[in-house]
């Protein structure tokens, strides 16, 4: 255990610009499965996203038995984040306290992206999948002030390339697609369709802006042509 402390320790940092193999998503897009070269080690490790906490096993090439980590995250920028990272042995038998784990190292810094898999990720990578969940929209209203809004994602339907949902409160329906590099979301009321166009910035927050256009006769769909001005808008995650 304390070669593979000193091995984390000393490697990690350089060592993730090369590693090799991969990485997936969980179905629920709650956390990302890592299973990548570190150095001389291999890391089969799982990185949740509400917390960024991260917590697996480090193989050992020799073949010796693997050893465990537990990291929480104590910080994070759109391209790095920094991480106290906790090791032990099998517990033999139990009880197994907390005392087993032996702090390994504060403060190390790693790339996000070595944690999500190539051109994915947190900082205006989102996707549509990313969007499952509930939001706080904040809309500039006109004349001052903000307009706020709370929508959940609850779905994804087309082959995943469509969230839909509904605003809490009213129940109307939502709906979510990729257009171009952005996303397009539509609010389906009564007579017209609230419209957003909007990106990612970061995992957690959507910037974009807020238009209106009609609803199509005899259809529950929302026409393209916007009506009146545009307003700015940002929205984050609430659950």
């Amino acid at each position: 255990m304390r070669a593979l402390f000193a091995v984390l320790a000393l490697v990690v940092a350089p060592a993730v610009a090369g590693a090799q193999s991969g990485v997936q998503w969980t179905r629920d897009r709650a956390a990302t499965l890592v299973s990548k070269d570190v150095g001389s080690e291999r890391w089969a490790i799982t990185y949740r996203l509400d917390d960024g906490h991260v917590t697996g096993n480090v193989f050992r090439t020799d073949g010796g038995p693997a050893s465990f980590i537990d990291c929480d995250r104590t910080s994070v920028t759109d391209t790095d984040a920094t991480f106290d990272c906790y090791g032990a042995d099998a517990c033999e038998a139990a009880p197994c306290p907390e005392s087993q784990y032996t702090l390994i190292r504060s403060g190390i810094s790693l790339p996000i992206a070595f944690f999500f898999p190539p051109g994915d990720g947190p900082g205006g990578t989102g996707t549509v999948a990313d969007l499952l969940g509930t939001w706080r929209f904040t809309v500039d209203a006109v004349g001052g002030g903000t307009d706020t809004f709370t929508y959940r994602f609850d779905r994804l339907e087309n082959d995943d390339r469509r969230a839909v949902g509904e605003e809490v409160g009213s129940g109307d329906d939502i709906t979510a697609r990729a257009s171009g590099n952005d996303i397009e979301m539509f609010e389906q009321e009564n007579v017209d369709c609230r419209k957003y166009v909007f990106h990612f910035d970061g995992l957690d927050r959507l910037e974009g802006k807020q238009s209106f256009t009609a609803r199509v006769p005899f259809s529950d769909d929302c026409d393209t042509f916007e009506i009146g001005d545009d307003h700015a808008f940002v929205a984050e995650r609430i659950s």
